[in-house]
């Protein structure tokens, strides 16, 4: 990883870090910084580790700034929808009232 790559990815990583909204988050739980990849964390948030290391397995960092932040956008995109069709797919286990399943049945 060249240095201009491993300084964008940090960059990158300190925004989307710096916006997940839980007070007292330390960075570093979450990013390595002197490796520029996801550190190693056994607990934490880790939805916000998994956006971390999806980012860093799929962005390009050769390219302009507006790109990657464009890359981290459809990935959080995908992962809505998929926690949508989830969601979607659970329902009738957790309101049997409305769909008339039950799950342990």
């Amino acid at each position: 990883m060249t240095r201009q790559e491993k300084t964008r990815r940090n960059k990158l990583a300190r925004i989307i870090i710096g916006k997940w909204a839980i007070p007292d988050l330390v960075p570093d739980d979450f990013w390595d910084f002197k490796t520029g990849r996801p550190a190693d964390n056994n607990g934490g948030d880790t939805l916000l580790l998994f956006i971390l290391r999806e980012m860093s397995d799929t962005v390009e960092f050769d390219g302009s700034a507006s790109e990657a932040i464009q890359k981290v956008s459809g990935i959080l995109e995908e992962a809505r929808d998929d926690m949508a069709e989830l969601d979607c797919n659970l329902y009738p286990y957790w309101d049997n009232r409305k769909c008339g399943k039950e799950l342990w049945a």
